[in-house]
């Protein structure tokens, strides 16, 4: 009835598939902590920590004479 050729080739692409996406996860996990230990060799600080700083430093001040952008009547 259904030929055991095809299924099992059927069965071989789906499984080759699934561990070409799961090689290809594990490869981009290598490129991301290599490119960060280059940039951190590099002095080039990571997106967390660069976010972390922009977090941790107060808003700029806004000169009182800067023009405020409240709604003016027409």
């Amino acid at each position: 009835m259904v030929d055991d050729t095809l299924l099992t080739a059927g069965v071989a692409a789906i499984l080759a598939g699934i561990a070409l996406v799961l090689l290809g996860g594990a490869a981009y996990i290598a490129y991301q902590a290599l490119e960060r230990r280059l940039d951190a060799r590099a002095g080039i600080p990571a997106p967390d920590e660069e976010e972390q700083a922009h977090r941790a430093a107060p808003p700029p001040a806004r000169p009182e004479s800067a023009p405020s952008r409240q709604h003016q009547p027409a």
